[in-house]
């Protein structure tokens, strides 16, 4: 289960943040067409000024003065983001004082020791807003405004601003929740690394995809023209599935139907999370039962850790012996 420890401070704090935009390419795959929004950040001068991404907790610390009147200090245990590897603490201001605004609450967010996320409500759109170069665009499956130039997103039914670093702007960051969002507290994915109860192989499409766009934020259905299934359908088709609660993250889930039927699943990830998400997969299926340079495979390869390329696979039981052979030369 995962643990919040609290420790809390009131007192005079003095904080500011300036993002750190470097001027590469921001990625994020587009719902349900494959294709991709690429524009480089540009920066907008000093937002907040003083503090920069990637500080560490104990920098965003030592920065802070008189300009928050209450901080809380927050330690996620196990970690919740997929690219923190060992730990993720949060840092909360109330009543931010910046000039001549104000916010409500501020919340800093640091992946092993790395500040990653700002979150920050009340007044805070009115603050931000005016200062965005960028048009906002409007992605489907978040409820926000985006402007990728600045790494900046806006609610779009709530005074909520989110600022991203550079360097951890990929989609996923897009459906993480707030600790702000909550007066009790973070709300946690479910844990467990087991195939979920959604994941019916065999399945008829029309029957799971009612129930996908139930349990995501948001679902896109995909013809696949070049057909790769090693069954060999006569049609393809593919449920992406944004924000399903799996191994404590909502994440993206492809769900891969051959002529009607599901066959197998992707469950995206992240390296820094490999540890976790193996010894999550352990807890449920015991060692694996095929490991090599770029797979773990657990259950006979009913579900398998990928490791070039961070995923967790899950096959139909017609699949399962392809890929057993296909990867270590028996069926």
């Amino acid at each position: 289960m995962s643990v919040l420890s609290i420790e809390k401070t009131e007192g005079n704090i003095h904080t500011s943040l300036r993002r750190a935009l470097v001027a590469s390419v921001f990625m994020l795959t587009v719902l349900g067409t494959g294709s991709t929004l690429a524009q480089e950040p540009k920066g907008h001068g000093d937002v907040v000024s003083g503090i920069m991404f990637n500080d560490s907790f104990a920098t965003v610390s030592s920065k802070l003065g008189d300009q928050c009147s209450i901080s809380q200090t927050m330690v996620l245990s196990p970690p919740s983001l997929p690219f923190a590897a060992n730990s993720e603490q949060f840092l909360i201001c109330q009543n931010l004082n910046l000039h001549d605004a104000a916010i409500e609450k501020a919340a800093f967010r640091f992946a092993d020791d790395k500040l990653v996320l700002v979150d920050l409500s009340g007044g805070a759109k009115a603050i931000f807003e005016p200062r965005l170069e960028s048009d906002a665009m409007m992605v489907p499956f978040i409820p926000w405004q985006v402007h990728f130039p600045e790494l900046t997103f806006l609610g779009l039914e709530s005074d909520f601003v989110r600022l991203v670093g550079q360097d951890y702007a990929q989609s996923i960051v897009l459906w993480s929740p707030s600790i702000l969002n909550s007066e009790t507290g973070l709300a946690l994915a479910e844990g467990s690394a087991a195939i979920p109860d959604i994941i019916k192989f065999g399945e008829s499409i029309d029957v799971l995809g009612p129930q996908f766009e139930e349990q995501c934020f948001n679902t896109a259905v995909r013809e696949i023209e070049d057909i790769w299934l090693q069954t060999n359908p006569n049609k393809q088709v593919q449920i992406n599935c944004y924000g399903f609660g799996y191994a404590g993250f909502n994440r993206k889930i492809e769900a891969v139907f051959g002529d009607g039927q599901l066959e197998l699943v992707w469950i995206a990830g992240q390296k820094p999370e490999e540890d976790r998400v193996r010894a999550a997969l352990i807890k449920v299926y015991g060692q694996p039962t095929f490991v090599n340079e770029n797979w773990e495979a657990f259950d006979g390869w009913k579900i398998a850790l990928r490791k070039d390329v961070p995923e967790v696979l899950m096959l139909s039981d017609r699949l399962v012996p392809i890929y057993r052979e296909l990867h270590e030369g028996t069926k």
